[in-house]
This record gives C-alpha cells, sequence and structure tokens, in this order.
C-alpha cells in the first residue's frame, strides 16, 4: 500500500521542512550519523527507544513500529 515505511518519509519531509541534517537529527537521539542515515532512508528500523526518541525529537508519529513496516 501507499502507507508502506511511512516513518522514513515522514522524517525525510521533516529534516527537509526543518532545514535540518541527519548528523544533527543524530546529535539529538543520539545516535551514529550514519546508523540514523539507514534510519531514514529505510534500510532498518530502529530499535524501540530510539523511535521514541525521534518521536520527542521531531514530534513526528514514528514510535509506533508499524510505521517503519
Amino acid at each position: 500500500s501507499g502507507m508502506d515505511k511511512i516513518a522514513p518519509t515522514l522524517l525525510k519531509q521533516w529534516l527537509e521542512a526543518e532545514g535540518r541534517k541527519i548528523k544533527w537529527l543524530a546529535a539529538q537521539v543520539p545516535a551514529d550519523r550514519a546508523t540514523v542515515s539507514i534510519w531514514v532512508n529505510g534500510h532498518q528500523m530502529p530499535r524501540l527507544e530510539y523511535r521514541q526518541r525521534l518521536q520527542e525529537v521531531t514530534g513526528l508519529p514514528v514510535a509506533d513500529e508499524r510505521a517503519w513496516l
């Protein structure tokens, strides 16, 4: 469906809208920049603790694992 992996898409749109880089987001989480890049590009789902941090930082509904599937 068109809802597949909505979290990476939302994160990409948020970064662009906010004028932020993956490096900045990685520092907030905190996690390795390369790892955050893998998440944002939809290649891997972060563990729950990281999904929760991403949600706290961005305000996006990305903590639920269904957003990554």
